[in-house]
């Protein structure tokens, strides 16, 4: 701990300790020496522990650089993880230090993501999705000493399995055929019909339509 000279004649402190890195830091701005050396023993502390490690690279600039090495991955895999780095993650954590990046932050991350599935505005998959990509980049920090340890791994999941559709009632059915537009209007009124998925709505042919009993063949 060492005193300098502060504004209006007064004395204050500085602390010098070692992150877990081996780097050399220092605080100023102590109003005691007793502070100082408190602040001193709690860096110690965590350095030892290997929880302070101090970088200046942002998360943008960390996820540019994993998502490029990424290339055991499969092609759709990498179009995933570059989506959601685009949409999701470099929007929310981009100009943060890969060290600012605890706990509480991709908990409010999480947080923002649930409100937009509550709107129904992304499924629950897309979050966990997002949240699957989030800590496998932030993994690779871990090894090389950028980040302690990852904080995703103490994040749960959103369920997917049984959440509760909300299906047409048959009182809604008429007002959402009305707002088809007509190149649409078809396919609409065939994924009414109980079982049909999408996929196989776009898949029928002239072939599959049996014309006399006014059905698709199954």
């Amino acid at each position: 701990m060492y005193p300098f000279p502060a504004a209006g004649g007064r004395t204050l402190y500085r602390a010098f300790y070692t992150d877990s890195g081996g780097v050399r830091r220092q605080k100023r701005g102590f109003s005691s020496p007793s502070a100082a050396a408190k602040f001193r023993a709690r860096m110690q502390v965590r350095a030892e522990r290997g929880e302070l490690r101090i970088t200046r690279e942002t998360f943008a600039e960390h996820f540019d650089g994993w998502l490029k090495g990424r290339h055991r991955a499969g092609e759709v895999t990498r179009d995933g993880y570059r989506a959601a780095g685009e949409r999701r993650l470099q929007p929310f954590f981009g100009l943060m230090r890969l060290s600012a990046i605890d706990v509480q932050i991709v908990r409010s991350f999480v947080a923002e993501l649930v409100e937009l599935v509550e709107a129904g505005e992304l499924a629950p998959k897309t979050v966990n999705n997002t949240l699957s990509c989030l800590s496998t980049c932030l993994k690779d920090a871990v090894a090389p000493h950028k980040i302690p340890s990852n904080p995703c791994e103490h994040i749960a999941h959103l369920p997917e399995s049984h959440l509760e559709r909300d299906w047409l009632r048959r009182g809604e059915i008429p007002l959402y055929l009305e707002a088809c537009s007509g190149l649409y209007r078809r396919v609409a009124e065939l994924l009414i019909a109980p079982d049909v998925r999408i996929s196989e709505a776009l898949a029928l042919r002239w072939d599959d339509i049996d014309f006399d009993r006014r059905v698709a063949a199954a």
